[in-house]
């Protein structure tokens, strides 16, 4: 599975550059390079695009929401 942080992890949340959270057949995907103002980095596109692809083979996501963390 990809490199991302589910928010029991707070610590480990700090590094990864993608973070999900799933309630009621939403998936959220959160970009996590806010100092980088979530500029795409080659780790961040690996993760988001194994994140997508493990999305659409999950029955129970209806919507995936993605958002950055930050101001930007």
């Amino acid at each position: 599975m990809s490199a991302l942080i589910h928010p029991e992890a707070p610590a480990a949340a700090e590094a990864a550059p993608l973070l999900r959270r799933d309630e009621a057949g939403i998936a959220h995907l959160t970009l996590n390079r806010p100092a980088a103002r979530n500029a795409l980095s080659l780790a961040l596109m690996t993760a988001l695009e194994a994140e997508l692809a493990a999305i659409a083979h999950d029955d129970s996501v209806k919507v995936v929401v993605i958002g950055g963390a930050g101001p930007a």
